[in-house]
């Protein structure tokens, strides 16, 4: 990928001169040398991480023959290649390509730059979601002739704000259909969208006697309907489906979340299943309060109160589930990692955290396990692990059975 993407700003050059002032078609220039420079970026950042974990490897294994492996990959036979003297190189053509963007942007002027970028980018805002994919399919993602790194780089380079957040670590080009996936999935849900449509569409006129303002508010209604009926949704069931959300709490809310998102892709959460799930939730509220409220007629109750009290520990705290119950790392829902019914094996587990670059031990991201400061505790088997990764069953098994006994 590395030689091909040399090869590629090689022939740029050979096509356009750096001391030519052509700017024939600068604007398809300036995206061409946009997507060459995201190439180049993660192209280094991959070998600087290589080389950070062999010198890892080499750290804790000091054996001749790792130190040789290094050496010959590092540096080629007889010092004369490898992936070093790339870094060098690509270093090199990403300060080329750079002065060269200068120059295009300089050429094409600030008015030029933003009236055609700004229809090409996207800030995660979710109505214009549809509106940009559309676009950027159309024009990158159907193209042949751009391999899956190039679409990737240049969909990168269009995004901006929460959107570029999420993808930003996404290089290669079994990434890129991961990074349309990951963009439809926190900006393209058509609830989401209904949802924001008819927040704006029960905005009344300032000045219903202004036949102007009247005028505008209309066009404005036409718009926000024909984009409601984009979503596919039914009118009528978004209406109802939003008017039911605003009367619910965050806790059943943050709860239809998360059966909604255990569903397989395609199924939906009717209104029906809303209904059911929220009065079985309500339900068991009213169990756990009423419950709750019941007197102890033990001595023993009322010396744990009082030694709560004293601690300062605040009875609300533990009956607010948003405190006790933590985010999942793998589907950033409120409840454990184990008990993740988008990941429920092992199997899928791994798969987030390499997709994710979590670390094994924490769940975190930032670092490898290899240089985690903390020691997990399995839940399970008291093992040195998460609970998510515990295969112990026989050990399970066991404890459970004198726990019984």
């Amino acid at each position: 990928w590395a030689k091909e993407v040399i090869e590629d700003k090689d022939n740029y050059f050979n096509t356009y001169p750096k001391s030519s002032k052509d700017f024939g078609d600068a604007e398809s220039r300036s995206w061409t040398v946009k997507v060459m420079l995201g190439s180049i970026e993660a192209l280094i950042n991959d070998y600087e991480e290589l080389d950070k974990t062999w010198k890892t490897r080499i750290e804790t294994n000091m054996s001749t023959e790792v130190e040789q492996n290094y050496l010959q990959l590092a540096f080629g036979e007889n010092k004369n290649g490898g992936y070093k003297k790339m870094i060098i190189t690509l270093t090199q053509a990403r300060g080329d390509l750079r002065i060269e963007m200068d120059r295009l942007q300089k050429h094409l002027g600030p008015e030029k730059q933003t009236t055609k970028d700004q229809q090409k980018i996207f800030s995660g805002n979710p109505l214009n979601y549809y509106a940009f994919i559309d676009s950027f399919q159309a024009e990158i993602g159907s193209n042949p002739d751009l391999s899956d790194v190039e679409k990737l780089m240049t969909l990168k380079g269009r995004l901006q704000g929460k959107a570029i957040a999420l993808v930003n670590d996404y290089r290669t080009a079994e990434e890129y259909s991961l990074a349309l996936k990951t963009l439809k999935r926190h900006f393209g849900d058509p609830e989401i969208i209904a949802d924001m449509i008819i927040n704006q569409l029960i905005e009344p006129c300032n000045n219903r006697n202004n036949i102007s303002e009247v005028q505008e508010a209309f066009q404005h209604y036409q718009y926000l309907f024909a984009r409601l009926k984009e979503t596919g949704e039914s009118v009528e069931v978004a209406f109802l489906r939003w008017a039911l959300k605003r009367r619910l709490s965050d806790n059943i809310l943050r709860h239809l979340a998360n059966i909604k998102s255990a569903k397989k892709e395609g199924e939906k959460l009717t209104i029906e299943n809303m209904i059911e799930i929220t009065e079985e939730f309500l339900i068991g509220e009213i169990w756990i309060q009423s419950e709750s409220t019941i007197p102890s007629t033990h001595s023993t109750d009322k010396k744990v109160v009082a030694v709560i009290k004293k601690n300062g520990k605040n009875k609300s705290d533990s009956k607010n589930p948003a405190k006790r119950v933590p985010k999942c790392p793998f589907c950033e829902n409120p409840h454990y990692a184990n008990e993740c019914p988008r990941c429920p094996s092992t199997k899928e587990k791994k798969k987030v955290v390499i997709e994710k670059k979590l670390c094994y031990k924490c769940l975190k991201s930032g670092h490898l396990a290899t240089d985690c400061k903390i020691t997990p505790r399995c839940r399970k088997c008291q093992g040195a692990h998460q609970t998510c990764w515990c295969e112990n069953k026989d050990e399970v098994k066991k404890r459970c059975h004198s726990f019984r006994h």
